[in-house]
């Protein structure tokens, strides 16, 4: 009897270790998922309603900027409440002095010379307000500031 009690002691300490070792494994992977910090921006948490837009609006940069600091944010239109968000210093993205005049949403088979086409905008300057180095690789369901 004494032995079983030993045993099942052993056995509960064991299982004490391995919960505790995996909660140390979770919270690890928790924060790595977070952004990089930096001398200056900060963090959002994301109330129930708002948008991406919105909280871009608010903060003065692009979506494009903070979906660039947020690599988590794989579609702009599904952000969660209780979400933190990292939100880079600065007026948004170099060449749109963080004003973009209008948000696009890329369709499938839209190129980046129809868009710029339809606002009358060079091609170079959303390439640029939005860091696309590669003119012919935009991708459906991207958004797009327009400057």
């Amino acid at each position: 009897m004494k032995n079983l009690l030993h045993s099942l002691s052993r056995f509960k300490m064991v299982w004490i270790v391995l919960l505790c070792v995996m909660a140390l494994l979770l919270l690890s992977a928790a924060t790595s998922y977070a952004a990089p910090q930096s001398a200056c921006g900060t963090y959002h948490h994301v109330q129930r309603g708002e948008t991406l837009f919105s909280i871009s609006r608010q903060y003065g940069v692009s979506m494009a900027a903070i979906m660039r600091a947020n690599p988590v944010i794989r579609d702009p239109n599904r952000i969660y409440a209780g979400t933190f968000l990292y939100i880079p210093c600065g007026p948004g993205d170099p060449g749109t002095g963080g004003r973009c005049s209008r948000m696009h949403y890329v369709a499938r088979g839209q190129t980046l010379g129809e868009i710029a086409l339809f606002y009358r905008v060079n091609p170079y300057a959303i390439a640029q307000a939005n860091g696309i180095h590669n003119l012919d690789l935009i991708y459906a369901g991207d958004y797009l500031c327009i400057p």
